[in-house]
């Protein structure tokens, strides 16, 4: 993961030092490299930290700019089609890459096709800032899913700002109020969903949305609208009545998860995984080690209590599959250490159980390993939770009936 900080003041120019200061918040993020861009005589400042992924080299160095000079991006995520937007790019628009990230491609296909025209082209993650230069435009955008973050807003005496994490606000000295409908929201699902965050004035670009924002009319006051470029329900598609065996159906979707996990596999540095013993890790894992060259290395964490502790599982599978194994193990006397550190690793509150146990498999990788894989959205996508069973119960009901049980369930 890389780290994107931007801040516009409109009346004065921004301080350099102290915006540098911000984006050191973000080291943990891309330790690898900084830099910043600086535009409309110091009063918009861009920044970014790199994790080196795709083209280690210096000319994939952010922020970056367009060919035409037009366009300046900072950039978090990966394009897992950039090599064919990229070939396609150079045939047909004759554009003249420089170097072979995908952050270039980027720029490539909205100085070809416009901003939204692109985004319906994009596979992969992400969330990045596009400066227009002509049009005094900046555009924020986030992934279909929202698998990176990207907050924004305004803070008293600095401006407009939009950042990877929260985290920043300190570095300039702000403490904004606290949002009390946003802790409303916390109690009741355990996080605190887009577009809100945990303070006032501050919010979370929603997954697949976009923010246009006019530099030349922004004023505190603005009311900003985030667009929709892509829904769920846009999807165009007929159920029919199958003619494939069970069979030959499981081997489709195994065609069709490989490719999936290929793409993912682009990348200049060892990618690893996370392996619970599971479904959804061990078949992720199992469908990297069949494509991979090399022993996939996977990652566990571990539990003293043997109810709760999956590592034995997680290690036949390893076994099984010839992966590089290593496990970490989280003792009792540990846990008061790591939960005091969630609040400096976490930007708001946030009800997961299973956080510190991610967090140390995270560093025990990070020491590694760059990338990594895990089986995280296997249960969403394959209707493995049992509530997904019970709400195809519930449709049996009538409507008035399933009404009243969703008024009670709040």
């Amino acid at each position: 993961m890389c780290g994107v900080l931007g801040v516009y003041s409109p009346k004065k120019s921004v301080e350099k030092e102290l915006f540098l200061h911000a984006l050191n918040f973000l080291t943990p993020r891309g330790p690898d490299d900084q830099g910043i861009a600086v535009e409309l005589n110091g009063s918009l400042l861009l920044g970014h930290r790199r994790l080196s992924i795709i083209d280690l080299s210096a000319s994939g160095k952010q922020p970056m700019t367009s060919a035409n000079k037009r366009w300046v991006i900072v950039y978090n995520g990966e394009i897992y089609n950039y090599k064919e937007l990229r070939s396609f790019l150079r045939k047909n628009a004759g554009y003249p890459f420089k170097s072979t990230s995908d952050t270039e491609v980027i720029l490539a296909a909205v100085q070809e096709w416009g901003v939204e025209k692109t985004l319906a082209r994009l596979i992969g993650m992400w969330a990045f800032a596009l400066w227009d230069r002509e049009k005094k435009e900046l555009w924020l955008v986030r992934d279909r899913v929202g698998i990176k973050p990207l907050y924004y807003g305004f803070l008293p005496e600095i401006g407009f700002f939009f950042s990877s994490e929260l985290k920043i606000i300190k570095a300039f000295n702000n403490k904004p109020p606290v949002d009390q409908s946003s802790l409303e929201l916390y109690r009741y699902f355990s996080y605190i969903p887009s577009p809100y965050s945990i303070y006032q004035n501050v919010y979370k670009l929603l997954p697949a949305h976009f923010l246009k924002i006019n530099l030349n009319n922004l004023t505190f006051n603005t009311s900003l609208e985030q667009k929709q470029y892509w829904s769920l329900k846009s999807l165009k598609y007929e159920v029919k009545e199958s003619s494939l065996s069970e069979e030959e159906a499981l081997l489709k979707l195994e065609e069709i998860l490989l490719d999936c996990i290929k793409l993912r596999l682009r990348a200049d540095v060892r990618v690893g995984a996370f392996l619970s013993g599971g479904i959804d890790s061990s078949l992720v894992t199992a469908l990297a080690q069949k494509v991979s060259s090399s022993p996939i290395k996977t990652f566990t964490i571990g539990f003293g209590v043997p109810d709760y502790d999956e590592a034995p599982w997680a290690k036949k599978v390893a076994s099984y599959l010839g992966c590089e194994h290593k496990e970490r193990y989280l003792e009792e006397k540990e846990v008061i250490k790591w939960v005091r550190e969630m609040p400096l690793v976490y930007d708001e509150p946030f009800g997961d159980s299973s956080q510190i146990p991610t967090y140390l498999i995270c560093r025990e990788c990070s020491k590694e390993l760059k990338v990594v894989l895990s089986g995280d959205g296997g249960d969403e996508l394959f209707a493995g939770y049992t509530r997904y069973v019970l709400l195809n119960n519930l449709r049996k009901f009538p409507y008035f009936f399933r009404m009243l049980l969703a008024k009670g369930s709040y």
